[in-house]
């Protein structure tokens, strides 16, 4: 192969591994979080969530003899219990409650 040949199959060889990588580097920047956007908001603000959790439980568990249930009335209580606390979450999405 002559001189000339090698050298302009190197450079376009380059240029063409250049031209990949800035195009995965757009594609990655462009791309949505691999997670469900709902648990990307419980995790922007867990602590938060957990202690809202917990203070969710101590009260049902203070007000509703939970051990005594049903099977419907324990998923009558869980539905709103987590509804709040996925509302909760979904509202501060863009902000952190708390910073450590």
């Amino acid at each position: 192969m002559p001189e000339g040949r090698e050298s302009n199959s190197r450079h376009t060889s380059r240029r063409s591994r250049t031209l990949m990588k800035m195009e995965r580097d757009r594609l990655l920047a462009d791309s949505k979080p691999s997670s469900p956007e709902l648990l990307e908001a419980i995790n922007q603000n867990g602590l938060v969530i957990f202690l809202l959790a917990n203070l969710f439980t101590g009260l049902i568990n203070l007000t509703i003899p939970t051990i005594y249930l049903s099977d419907s009335a324990a998923m009558a209580i869980l539905v709103p219990y987590l509804l709040v606390l996925c509302v909760f979450a979904w509202t501060f999405k863009d902000r952190r409650l708390v910073k450590l």
